[in-house]
């Protein structure tokens, strides 16, 4: 037997599997991913703070009035007053009688309730505050602030409705009869409210003509219905049948008479509204549906 020698050959690895071209791309692609997850975090965060912000300042912003209020500066008439026994005055009298000094033609009992109306409740209470704070002030000036009305108030903030102005230059004149009061304008001045008539008049017309054709296919249902129960009533039935098709076709006689007349009545109420849409710009008279309208006039 002869001996021999093994040899083997031993390769070294000098590339490590944490250091390698591969581990080093799986580890950008790791970075990658967390920087990626880290801006879609941080996307998600001010996002929910910019939403926070905008929460925030809607509530702020839809507050502040909350914390205002509106006060009208009124000349006072303290004449009646003892200046001895201020605080046994009767202010609510000395507030009525002012605000009624302001508007004189207000004569009528249920538009002088209207006019004290305009005041908050609280007013002569607060009047009695600001007089015994200063009763000085008697001798100085007559107009006291005093707050108005929670309607006035709204109103003023612009949170009632909102008020669109336009201004016009022709000449005008006003005439009276009874309790109607004529404006007239030697140009025309109501263009623009006579054409917003004319839009809700059409929009009108036009919902009329919808539930029309509502009533229309209505009526279309029970005139087939009506006919085919009396195509069977034409047949050979027995007494029960017989008695309760009788029965619909009483029912349905009677829905046919009232259907008729509803849509004769939508016909009639669809064409009256679009004659009025149509004449519009001839004149119209405004109803709970159209804006407020206040004319303000003045000399030249």
């Amino acid at each position: 037997m002869t001996d021999q020698t093994m040899k083997t050959e031993v390769t070294l690895v000098t590339e490590s599997i944490h250091t390698g071209a591969a581990a080093k791309a799986r580890l950008r692609k790791r970075y990658r991913d967390e920087a990626i997850f880290k801006g879609l975090g941080l996307g998600a965060i001010l996002i929910a703070i910019g939403f926070l912000v905008l929460l925030l300042s809607s509530v702020v912003v839809k507050g502040v009035p909350a914390f205002t209020y509106n006060f009208a500066s009124i000349p006072f008439d303290f004449s009646k007053v003892d200046r001895t026994a201020l605080d046994k005055a009767d202010y609510d009298a000395v507030v009525r009688e002012s605000v009624r000094a302001i508007f004189p033609e207000v004569t009528e009992r249920a538009d002088r309730r209207l006019l004290g109306g305009l005041l908050s409740s609280g007013a002569p209470t607060l009047l009695r505050a600001q007089v015994l704070d200063n009763p000085g002030k008697l001798d100085q000036e007559r107009a006291f602030s005093v707050p108005v009305q929670d309607s006035a108030d709204l109103y003023l903030k612009g949170m009632v409705s909102k008020s669109t102005w336009t201004e016009g230059s022709t000449a005008a004149s006003l005439s009276a009869a009874g309790d109607t009061v004529t404006l007239t304008t030697q140009q025309p001045q109501f263009a623009s409210l006579l054409d917003s008539i004319r839009l809700r008049l059409e929009a009108e017309a036009a919902a009329v003509r919808s539930r029309l054709a509502g009533a229309v296919r209505s009526l279309n249902f029970i005139k087939a219905n009506l006919q085919s129960t009396n195509d069977r009533l034409n047949g050979d039935l027995n007494e029960a049948d017989r008695a309760r098709l009788t029965a619909d076709v009483v029912t349905m006689t009677t829905d046919l008479a009232a259907t008729t007349k509803l849509a004769q009545d939508y016909e009639a109420a669809a064409i009256e509204l679009e004659r009025r849409a149509a004449s519009a710009k001839d004149g119209e008279s405004l109803t709970s549906s159209d804006p407020s309208v206040l004319i303000y006039a003045g000399h030249a």
